[in-house]
């Protein structure tokens, strides 16, 4: 099966009010808010793999951006081992990732193509639940339930 692996934010509430006070407009749905890990249209067997069932605390750090994807507003989340270990661990059982480069992010905004960033990043610790995994769904909307 192709495999999909996110972690949800568990202080969504608290992301969410940071650039809504920011005055960013089409912000997504704050229960939505995740980080992917894998993303694999290559088919692979889940049973053969160890998902973490560990939270992970994101300390906040410099290295913390916003920046724009296609059409969305993310927060970055770089220097967190953690996840990029996970994603490798992920790779090495055969998982692709059809990106350039991994770069683990929670989606904020939607409507951002073209347009000039002068948000701050969240400054606050990130707490992230349990890896998460289903069925590849390459047609994911957040606007869609």
């Amino acid at each position: 099966m192709q495999l999909y692996v996110c972690r949800q934010v568990l202080n969504h509430a608290e992301i969410y009010s940071w650039f809504n006070e920011q005055g960013i407009g089409n912000l997504i749905e704050s229960s939505k808010y995740h980080v992917t890990v894998a993303y694999s249209r290559a088919d692979v067997d889940p049973t053969t793999m160890t998902f973490s069932t560990n939270q992970v605390v994101v300390e906040p750090n410099v290295l913390s951006a916003i920046d724009v994807y296609d059409d969305y507003a993310v927060q970055l989340i770089k220097g967190c081992l953690t996840l990029y270990e996970r994603f490798y661990y992920f790779k090495s059982k055969g998982c692709s990732f059809d990106f350039p480069q991994y770069n683990p992010h929670i989606s904020i905004s939607t409507g951002m193509k073209d347009i000039e960033l002068t948000i701050a990043p969240f400054p606050g610790k990130i707490l992230l639940g349990p890896e998460e995994w289903e069925e590849l769904n390459t047609e994911y909307d957040y606007t869609g339930d």
